[in-house]
């Protein structure tokens, strides 16, 4: 069998990093080929006076989004594909000279705590997000149509609904349970909130 060669074509990929300062805050850029791929922020030291409330401080990645519209979105952050989205959405900044927008620098590591940050703020942005059953308002514990009576006067949550338990979770008195979405602006309101109403004193409500 005779076999022809028609082309033999070696191509070398060449990989560039820079790094350099904005402002207050290091940004390393990656280039394949002399192309930006990926554009990473941090700031010198890590973040632990930036951003105090986060699990772990210096695996925070941030990036520059043209567009914030999804920060007033009214999907539950923990209950759905937002954060897929979130990351896939952030854009790279080209023109260094005119770029004055740092409040749309938002963290998109959330493997942490599952927070949204932006760099110049330690309080985590405030997004809805969906409490179920799981160290939630049981019926061994709590009348449950009082419950979604009282919680249906409060204006950080929504979408209150009794929901009977599976029953690999379910016990002989706790077979039902209230769930619902939450959206809390700070832990200063959370703490506010849970010594004024003892009833959420003692459950986990996330940021």
């Amino acid at each position: 069998m005779k076999i022809e060669i028609k082309s033999d074509k070696k191509q070398t990929v060449v990989y560039r990093t820079l790094k350099f300062k904005v402002d207050d805050f290091i940004v390393n850029e990656l280039y394949t080929n002399d192309v930006l791929t990926s554009q990473k922020w941090s700031v010198k030291g890590g973040f632990e006076t930036k951003h105090p409330d986060a699990y772990e401080p210096k695996l925070m990645h941030f990036a520059y989004y043209e567009n914030v519209d999804f920060l007033d979105s009214n999907q539950c952050c923990n209950y759905g594909n937002l954060f897929d989205n979130i990351i896939a959405k952030s854009t790279f900044i080209l023109d260094w000279d005119k770029f004055n927008n740092l409040e749309k620098v938002l963290c998109n590591y959330l493997g942490m705590d599952g927070n949204i940050y932006r760099i110049n703020d330690p309080n985590p942005i405030p997004l809805w997000r969906h409490k179920d059953y799981l160290g939630g308002f049981c019926n061994d514990k709590y009348d449950l149509q009082k419950l979604v009576k009282f919680f249906g006067n409060k204006t950080w949550m929504r979408n209150i609904e009794i929901v009977e338990i599976p029953y690999y979770n379910r016990e002989k008195r706790r077979t039902h349970a209230v769930e619902f979405d939450y959206k809390l602006p700070s832990k200063k309101s959370l703490r506010e909130k849970l010594v004024k109403n003892k009833l959420f004193e003692n459950h986990y409500f996330e940021f």
